[in-house]
């Protein structure tokens, strides 16, 4: 089946912004991140049926709604300027919130994946300074388990994430290979978008596999491509 949201009828519940993110209920329902400030929710046919959240800093409201993940059937939401998850019940009643530990305390934290105990992975991603070397630099960022029940972080290793170009100002490379990082039953698999490997970590990041595949590169010449 597929569901048609944002479809144009003409009511403000199909008008979407600055979409954060989409997540798959069980029961089919969906729930879309909207306008970084509130979450909608939807039938299975892509029909609306309520929306949560405003802008502010009180329960169940948000400055930046920046990425949201699922915890069984439990949205959690992150805030980027609050440093705060809040988690929704699969009605989208609120059920609370949390704010990040101490030890995450990079430029720009943002979560990558919910793990199956509940817990968090979480990227401690400190934002490139001036001054850095001239040319691209593989930029490492720092990543963490956080579980939201008893606050505390582990450090889980430091993984590439992605190019930054500096020349006077610092900024991702155009076309920047970049790090994924997808969470199993017992752990995550961390790729890197041009190596070729991806491997297999515990959730207490200990290494316990890798597999390999074969890359080709694309090329391409100005007059390989061609406009509409």
């Amino acid at each position: 089946m597929v569901a048609d949201i944002g479809g144009g009828s003409g009511g403000p519940e199909d008008e979407l912004a600055s979409v954060g993110g989409a997540l798959l209920l069980s029961d089919g329902s969906i729930v879309v991140a909207n306008a970084e400030r509130e979450l909608r929710y939807y039938d299975p046919r892509g029909g609306y049926r309520s929306k949560v959240g405003r802008e502010g800093e009180g329960p169940g409201e948000f400055r930046f709604l920046y990425w949201i993940g699922l915890s069984e059937d439990s949205v959690v939401a992150y805030d980027l300027d609050l440093r705060r998850i809040s988690t929704f019940d699969a009605a989208g009643r609120y059920a609370g919130s949390v704010r990040l530990p101490s030890a995450i305390r990079g430029s720009f934290p943002y979560p990558v994946g919910v793990l199956h105990d509940g817990s968090l992975l979480f990227l401690d991603h400190t934002a490139p300074r001036p001054g850095m070397r001239t040319g691209v630099t593989r930029d490492p960022t720092r990543l963490y388990r956080w579980d939201r029940r008893d606050g505390g972080g582990v450090e889980l290793g430091v993984f590439p994430l992605w190019d930054v170009l500096a020349d006077g100002v610092a900024m991702v490379a155009p076309f920047s290979p970049k790090a994924y990082f997808t969470p199993t039953p017992d752990g995550f698999v961390f790729a890197f978008s041009d190596s070729g490997r991806a491997y297999g970590f515990n959730r207490d990041g200990v290494q316990v596999g890798s597999a390999a595949w074969s890359a080709v590169p694309l090329r391409s010449s100005p007059g390989s491509h061609r406009t509409a």
